[in-house]
């Protein structure tokens, strides 16, 4: 394996992680506020528009990271068609992140595509 692709492994590894790490936490927002009494009316703080983001927040991003975890192993198998598959996904991840908001996401992706594609020899 080269080191573009070794790089871009390691790359979405960390990448991977800490999409966990946002779905844990917006899952634990999302249950700490279902605890409190009193969620659903007028006089929540507006605690009832955060659950409208976390609790989407914690399924994206454990989606994400399973594409993403998905990519990074078919990286390993070493050859083109896999490298390909794993091109496809990371601009699929990227555009995904890029309509939710997650711009540092989106950065990141297009980082490990522009690897993949400069092992691939599909740019200069």
């Amino acid at each position: 394996m080269n080191h573009s692709l070794q790089r871009a492994q390691k790359i979405m590894r960390w990448m991977v992680v800490g999409y966990l790490a946002l779905s844990g936490f917006c899952a634990i927002v999302s249950a700490l506020i279902m605890l409190r009494p009193h969620v659903g009316n007028a006089h929540n703080g507006g605690l009832g528009l955060v659950l409208l983001a976390t609790v989407p927040g914690t399924v994206i991003y454990l989606i994400l990271a399973s594409l993403t975890n998905w990519a990074r192993r078919r990286i390993g198998h070493g050859t083109d068609a896999d490298a390909r598959f794993a091109l496809g996904i990371n601009a699929t991840v990227a555009v995904l992140s890029l309509l939710i908001g997650h711009w540092p996401a989106t950065a990141a992706h297009g980082w490990v595509a522009l690897l993949i594609s400069r092992e691939l020899n599909l740019t200069n």
